[in-house]
């Protein structure tokens, strides 16, 4: 069991047994046997598990307490605590989210992040894992890649904006601008609309 796993190989343990097709079972039979508190705070998300797919680190993020003390407790990779740390700061996705809305969340957070987001929010949820919106809401990253902003600060250097906080200002601005606009202006469209400043 876990409690016997030599020092350093704990967490692998811990990973492979929520990666397994027994997860929910096997979490569960612990919890009676009171075993379970002394590897993880848990909640009672057993249900939520169970409708995750085999992805230790979601099942971990939705069976911990305290997601935040895993980094440290069960000696997560640096990407893998980024992943726990990413689901911990974003608001959880609705299924009501209009498109437009979808892509600046994911352009914000990237296909990762919003990909966790979505199983976590989809889990929790009382629709079927067959429904259709959640499944389209994952697939966002596959049939939308996420664009890269078209206007760096050299462009604006070649405007004549002068290197320093105001231009950063201005930049950042001009993008935000972008992304409310669902990411249609061009790099010419967004360039023009800085001549008039």
């Amino acid at each position: 069991g876990w409690l016997s796993v030599p020092a350093g190989r704990g967490e692998e343990a811990r990973l492979r047994l929520l990666a397994g097709p027994k997860a929910v079972s096997n979490t569960k039979l612990m919890a009676r046997l009171n075993v379970l508190k002394t590897v993880i705070a848990y909640s009672d998300e057993f249900r939520a598990i169970g409708r995750l797919p085999p992805d230790p680190i979601l099942r971990a993020f939705v069976l911990a307490k305290k997601p935040i003390d895993l980094k440290q407790s069960w000696r997560l990779s640096n990407e893998q605590a980024k992943r726990i740390e990413d689901l911990l700061a974003m608001s959880s996705p609705s299924r009501k989210l209009r498109e437009n809305e979808q892509r600046r969340i994911l352009y914000g957070i990237g296909g990762q992040a919003w990909r966790d987001s979505v199983h976590v929010a989809w889990a929790k949820s009382s629709e079927p894992l067959t429904d259709r919106v959640w499944k389209r809401m994952l697939a966002l990253p596959k049939r939308w890649p996420v664009p890269l902003f078209p206007v760096s600060g050299r462009d604006l250097i070649e405007l004549g904006y002068t290197p320093g906080p105001a231009m950063g200002t201005d930049l950042k601005q001009l993008e935000e601008r972008w992304v409310a606009s669902d990411f249609k202006p061009s790099k010419q469209d967004l360039l023009e609309s800085l001549k008039g400043n």
